[in-house]
């Protein structure tokens, strides 16, 4: 089974708000969007060279889906920090072998499901609950089928990621089956799962 670190995710409660606000962070505005009809989101994407970062938020002008949505956004724990700003939740990795990892994953992730955006397909497993599976601290598990990968329709902006670090309790399990993959660290401990990175900007290290 091949496994990568894939791309970062940040959960705000107002995707036009929180896009003015990376790009200031960041130095430079987002590079793609896009809608999830069958999730109600919609998102912001920059490119950091192999990976790219995911801003995403709740679509107003969706109606809501019949099902909770991914990245915990109708969890009420998950909606309180939204209250407070935008935050870096989860993080994703893309495997040749959604089924084999998902055999490895917390209770409670569905099957792999079908999504697509014009040429672009892919799987992904979204968790059955309406919280992020063990905090943010387990993946989105993704396998990009056909199209040419986000990072590369990206392209360059000048950004990359140094370091992701996630910790707290549901580091333990995560570290369990992705130690070894590139940039990402793992540091379980006492206290609710924290994820934080720090990307390399024109002007600087930013951190997330």
């Amino acid at each position: 089974m091949a496994t990568r670190y894939d791309h970062l995710v940040v959960l705000t409660a107002d995707l036009k708000e929180s896009s003015a606000w990376l790009e200031d962070r960041l130095g430079v505005p987002p590079k793609g969007a896009g809608k999830h009809a069958m999730m109600g989101t919609h998102n912001a994407l920059w490119g950091l060279g192999d990976s790219y970062l995911e801003l995403i938020a709740v679509d107003p002008d969706a109606p809501r889906p019949a099902r909770n949505r991914w990245f915990g956004f109708d969890d009420p724990e998950v909606q309180a920090r939204l209250a407070e700003g935008p935050y870096l939740g989860t993080w994703a990795v893309s495997t040749d072998d959604l089924p084999g990892l998902l055999a490895h994953a917390p209770e409670g992730m569905g099957p792999p499901e079908d999504f697509a955006r014009d040429d672009l397909t892919w799987q992904v497993s979204i968790a059955e609950g309406p919280g992020l599976p063990l905090g943010g601290a387990w993946p989105l598990m993704i396998h990009w089928k056909t199209g040419m990968h986000l990072a590369e329709r990206l392209g360059h902006q000048g950004l990359a990621l140094d370091s992701l670090v996630i910790s707290g309790t549901g580091a333990g399990q995560a570290a369990a089956q992705f130690t070894g993959l590139e940039r990402v660290q793992f540091a379980p401990g006492p206290g609710p799962t924290r994820l934080s990175a720090t990307l390399n900007t024109p002007t600087g290290p930013v951190a997330l």
